[in-house]
């Protein structure tokens, strides 16, 4: 999944700090937690309020190399995270059975595995609208390239594009 992140900070900078971290990061076993006490204990309502607050446990991305508008003045990263796509919010994602949710308020489950308890960068996508909020750090090897402040060309980052390895197409997949 290709997302964007608008950000004042230089390449070098988030090179070193190996990606975009939350202000409040939570590692992997935390990001687990939330999302299961947002499906078990939560609404749909109460869910899309949090992550529509300003909770600093979060990364924002975007579908768009616009940002939403929060590009301007800053650089723009372009982010390829493989495997992310949205497993759904079902049993065998989730790893239980949700609350009743309503589909079309519902964020969508973006999981780099099959199930909850196996990914390692766990994401929610609003439903109606380009917002991809991170539960987990985005680490720096999934950088593709950037466009900085006031220039309108993306610009390659080929540390991070030598450590990125293009998703095999389905044809080409080995099959047992």
């Amino acid at each position: 999944m290709i997302v964007y992140r608008a950000d004042k900070r230089d390449s070098q900078t988030l090179k070193k700090s190996n990606g975009f971290h939350a202000w409040l990061p939570m590692n992997v076993d935390a990001a687990r937690d939330a999302i299961r006490e947002f499906f078990k204990e939560s609404s749909t309502i109460e869910i899309m309020s949090h992550l529509w607050g300003a909770d600093k446990r979060f990364v924002s991305t975007a579908l768009d190399e616009d940002c939403m508008g929060q590009g301007a003045g800053k650089n723009v990263y372009k982010l390829n995270i493989p495997n992310l796509i949205d497993r759904g919010i079902t049993k065998a994602s989730l790893g239980f059975n949700s609350r009743k949710i309503v589909p079309v308020l519902t964020p969508k489950l973006l999981l780099n595995h099959v199930s909850l308890g196996q990914a390692t960068i766990i994401a929610l996508r609003q439903p109606r609208g380009n917002e991809v909020t991170f539960f987990t750090a985005i680490p720096w090897s999934t950088f593709v390239s950037y466009r900085p402040s006031g220039e309108k060309v993306f610009k390659g980052l080929l540390a991070a594009a030598q450590s990125w390895k293009p998703p095999v197409p389905k044809s080409r997949q080995w099959r047992a």
